[in-house]
């Protein structure tokens, strides 16, 4: 079983910046302690504050997709959606 990546860029609505970033460190604190979960860190873009990027590493599917499941992550992508207004995941298996 490979580990899988995930890099998701959100785009913050006009002014909401601060409660996206909030909404997006609630969820971090949360999938850290998930067993399976190697890494998860949150970024904001140097030129464009709107944009933040999530990176997070898995053991691998298996444990992305039991955190997909879990209840802090439904409640984020509930909370998450009123505040911005683009959203692009892209899931990668490792090679090496």
């Amino acid at each position: 079983m490979s580990a899988v990546a995930v890099i998701a860029t959100l785009k913050a609505k006009s002014g909401k910046e601060q409660q996206t970033q909030d909404v997006l460190l609630k969820v971090m604190k949360h999938s850290r302690n998930e067993e399976g979960c190697l890494h998860y860190n949150l970024h904001q873009e140097q030129d464009n504050p709107q944009t933040f990027m999530l990176y997070e590493l898995w053991s691998g599917q298996e444990s992305l997709d039991r955190h997909m499941d879990t209840a802090h992550y439904k409640a984020y992508r509930i909370n998450i959606k009123p505040l911005i207004h683009d959203r692009h995941v892209h899931k990668w298996n490792q090679i090496d």
